[in-house]
């Protein structure tokens, strides 16, 4: 029996394939809305461990030789995170912390944590800004 979650790895292989057939694919793909389609699926899935590999090979096949395509990716911009009921159900929230890390470059990345841990640590920034003078 084929699991639900392959036919994306196949449509992602199929669309890697296809990239390799030239610029004129490669910009029917990304018109069509392909390109978006694929960047969606660089994640982590846990069903579907090969998702994420196949997704990052039919963009660098996307951007082979496809200056135009290389450029849009390159004026993509940061929309901001998105909580989900899956992730609400595992009792998690995705959130947007400025300074996660002492580094400059984690700064405004989104961090997972759960709910109840982010809701301490809230408390406990209320609170410290309360004791500053």
């Amino acid at each position: 029996k084929t699991s639900p979650y392959r036919l994306r790895t196949d449509i992602l292989s199929l669309l890697a394939n296809l990239a390799t057939c030239g610029q004129s694919v490669q910009n029917e793909i990304a018109s069509a809305g392909g390109l978006e389609l694929i960047l969606s699926q660089t994640y982590i899935d846990p069903n579907n461990p090969l998702q994420k590999e196949h997704a990052v090979f039919a963009i660098r096949n996307l951007c082979q030789g496809n200056a135009k395509i290389r450029q849009r990716i390159q004026e993509l911009q940061y929309q901001g995170v998105t909580n989900t009921k899956e992730l609400a159900n595992l009792g998690l929230k995705v959130s947007e912390k400025k300074n996660v890390r002492s580094d400059a470059s984690a700064e405004g990345r989104p961090s997972l944590m759960p709910v109840v841990a982010e809701q301490a640590v809230d408390e406990c920034q209320k609170k410290d800004k309360k004791e500053r003078p």
